[in-house]
């Protein structure tokens, strides 16, 4: 059990629900106590190129989290998600020069030659990496034992899988588990992202 981290999302995957329009006031909240729980990452928002301001939790530039920081936190524990196709990873510096080390790449199927691309080039700067394809019912056993093979090589800190639409049961999810448990590399932390469609 030592090995399980916990990651939380509710100021990322929460906003779909209030457009990411926390309220600054809240988002430190919710950052300060999900610290004290001792959650092992806090995933505060998305890094986008879209209009923002200084309630969301969707941010234009990777300095921009500092607006609703609690004081005294570790910023070890953050980390900001990246859609591929919204936010220009260019302009990201490197990851010496930000309180941020870690990024989630999400991307879908007909993008993942570009996601894994985005991925490598954000490891190149020095950044911890989750890699996130969604939709995983969209993948077949040797679409994912290809993806697996191209993962391996890339070695990002963790590969998720990703149950966009909650149509994973029990049987399918250990069958997923046995395939990435045989060939994933054993470096590369194994992470789960499920929806409760089916609770």
């Amino acid at each position: 059990m030592s090995n399980i981290k916990i990651l939380d999302c509710t100021l990322r995957d929460g906003g779909y629900v209030n457009n990411w329009d926390f309220g600054r006031d809240v988002s430190k909240s919710v950052l300060s106590l999900l610290s004290k729980a001792n959650i092992d990452f806090i995933e505060a928002g998305f890094l986008s190129d879209a209009t923002t301001n200084v309630d969301m939790t969707v941010f234009n530039s990777i300095y921009d989290v500092a607006k609703i920081l609690p004081d005294s936190f570790n910023t070890n524990k953050l980390v900001l998600m990246i859609k591929t196709e919204q936010f220009d990873v260019a302009k990201l510096p490197n990851a010496s020069c930000s309180d941020i080390k870690t990024l989630r790449i999400i991307f879908k199927k007909h993008k993942l030659k570009e996601g894994l691309q985005c991925s490598k080039m954000l490891m190149d700067k020095g950044y911890k990496i989750f890699i996130n394809p969604t939709f995983s019912n969209q993948y077949s056993q040797d679409d994912f034992l290809r993806l697996i093979k191209k993962i391996n090589e890339i070695k990002p800190f963790a590969f998720t899988i990703v149950d966009s639409i909650g149509s994973l049961d029990t049987d399918n999810t250990l069958k997923l588990h046995k395939i990435f448990d045989e060939n994933l590399n054993k470096e590369i932390a194994l992470c789960y992202h499920f929806h409760n469609n089916l609770q």
